[in-house]
């Protein structure tokens, strides 16, 4: 069984990517991708282009779009805390 702190600090990765590519969304010429995987034992998250990434077959890959919600006022977007949440939970077993 996985750690709960474990998942939490996933979740905040994972949200802090997906934040730092909005903060730099006009630097991409195609959108990215979030990945997760694993690679000799150690888990691993990136937003980027899908060709940049060395993924294994087991890796999960969502469009950046999944993971983004608009924000309260509809102006802008935000990462979506439930789906990152989704994603995490996949990884971890704390039940």
């Amino acid at each position: 069984m996985d750690r709960i702190q474990d998942l939490h600090a996933l979740e905040e990765r994972i949200y802090e990517l997906v934040d730092g590519y909005l903060q730099e969304a006009d630097c991409y010429a195609t959108a990215p991708v979030l990945a997760v995987w694993k690679r000799c034992g150690k888990l691993n998250v990136a937003v980027d282009v899908e060709t940049n990434l060395k993924l294994t077959k087991t890796a999960d890959v969502f469009p950046i779009a999944d993971v983004l919600r608009p924000t309260e006022d509809g102006t802008d977007q935000e990462p979506d805390n439930d789906k990152i949440a989704e994603i995490a939970s996949v990884w971890f077993d704390v039940r």
